[in-house]
C-alpha cells in the first residue's frame, strides 16, 4: 500500500503550517478524534480553465492518533452527479492535510489532490487545494498547481459540532405511507412555486433561546445519508436573511437569499431530521421567504416554499430509512 509522507509534501509546496497557540481540541481527546464527523461547505476551483463553485462535503469516520480516514462527497460537479472519493489525512498543529486518493463512486473527480486546511476553531476548516500533477483528461497544463482552488467547511455532526441551543422536539408518528415521488421537471431559480396547503398544522418546540415555534410544512421519507438542498428567492429579491439548521445545528448562517440558487450537501444524522428556515429579518416584503428543493443523486424529489418570520420558522421533516 502506497505511503504518503506529509512532511515531504510540505517541502514540495513550500508550505509551513502554523502551530496552534491553543491546542484545546487535540488536548481534549489526545488524538484527532475531534475531527470525526460530517463537514459541509463550498469549494471554489480556479484552475484548468475552470472558475466554478461547488457544494463540498467530507465525512471523517475513522481516527488513528493524528491520522484520519473517510470520504469526499461531491453531489454537483460539471461532468457528473453524486460522486465520492477516498480521504486520508493527518493533523499537524492547527493544520489538517487531506489527500484525495482514489475514486469510490461516480466520476469527474480530479484525484491525487491535497487539501491544506487551517483550523479556525474546533468546527471550521478553510484552506487551499493543491495538485502535484494535473490529470491530462481534465487539464492541458500538467505542471504542479500550488493554488488550484480554495474551500471553507464547517462540521455539522460529530463530537464538537456547533449547535444553536436545540430543544427536545415533540415526537409525532411518521407518515404511514411512503410519499409518491412527484413527476420530475426542470426548474429555474426564477420560477415561482407555491406549496399546497396542509390540512393540519404540525408544530415542534423551538430552541428555547429563540422563543419561536417551528412549523413542519412537509414530511419526506428518504433512503440515504445525504441530500442536496437548494434554496433561492423565487420572487423579487428583497434582502431576506436566513440561517438553515438541521436538528438545531447551524449549517448555513446569516445568508442573504438571492435569485441564484445556493446548493448545500447536507447529512441526515438521525432517523428523524428537522431542517428549519430561521429568519433574521423580514426583508422588504414580509414574511421571509425562500424556495427550496431537495434532491438525491441529481434528481429533485421535492420542491416547495418555506416562509418564516420573527415568531415562527417553517421547516421540512425528513425521515431517513
Amino acid at each position: 500500500m502506497k505511503k504518503y509522507v506529509y512532511l515531504a509534501i510540505y517541502f514540495l509546496f513550500g508550505y509551513s503550517p502554523l502551530i496552534a497557540q491553543n491546542g484545546d481540541c487535540y488536548q481534549t481527546y489526545g488524538s484527532a478524534e475531534f475531527l470525526k464527523g460530517v463537514w459541509v461547505g463550498e469549494f471554489h476551483q480556479y484552475s484548468c480553465g475552470i472558475n466554478e463553485r461547488y457544494p463540498m462535503t467530507i465525512e471523517i469516520n475513522q481516527v488513528k492518533g493524528k491520522r484520519v480516514y473517510g470520504y469526499f462527497i461531491w453531489e454537483s460537479l460539471p461532468t457528473s452527479e453524486a460522486s465520492s472519493s477516498q480521504l486520508v489525512g493527518e493533523l499537524q498543529g492547527d493544520s489538517v492535510i487531506l489527500h484525495e486518493t482514489s475514486l469510490v463512486s461516480g466520476g469527474g473527480i480530479v484525484l491525487d489532490g491535497y487539501y491544506f486546511s487551517k483550523l479556525l476553531n474546533c468546527y471550521t476548516l478553510e484552506g487551499k487545494w493543491r495538485l502535484k500533477k494535473a490529470q491530462p483528461e481534465f487539464c492541458e497544463n500538467l505542471a504542479p498547481f500550488e493554488d488550484a482552488g480554495s474551500y471553507s467547511i464547517r462540521r455539522v455532526s460529530g463530537p464538537l459540532a456547533k449547535k444553536a441551543s436545540p430543544a427536545p422536539l415533540k415526537k409525532t408518528p411518521p407518515p404511514n405511507n411512503t410519499p409518491t415521488r412527484p413527476e420530475q421537471k426542470p426548474f429555474s431559480s426564477q420560477e415561482k412555486t407555491e406549496p399546497k396547503p396542509k390540512p393540519t398544522p404540525k408544530i415542534v418546540d423551538p430552541p428555547t433561546e429563540t422563543k419561536r415555534e417551528v412549523y413542519v410544512k412537509e414530511d419526506l421519507r428518504i433512503r440515504g445519508k445525504y441530500i442536496t438542498l437548494a434554496l433561492w428567492d423565487n420572487g423579487r429579491q428583497d434582502g431576506d436573511i436566513i440561517s438553515l439548521r438541521i436538528n438545531g445545528e447551524t449549517v448555513l448562517e446569516k445568508y442573504t437569499v438571492k435569485h441564484k440558487a445556493k446548493k448545500l450537501i447536507l447529512p441526515l444524522p438521525e432517523h428523524e431530521n428537522i431542517i428549519e428556515l430561521y429568519a433574521h429579518n423580514l426583508g422588504e416584503i414580509p414574511p421571509n421567504t425562500a424556495a427550496v428543493s431537495v434532491s438525491i443523486g441529481g434528481k429533485i424529489i421535492k420542491q416547495l416554499v418555506l416562509k418564516s418570520d420573527m415568531n415562527r420558522s417553517e421547516a421540512i421533516r425528513i425521515y431517513r430509512e
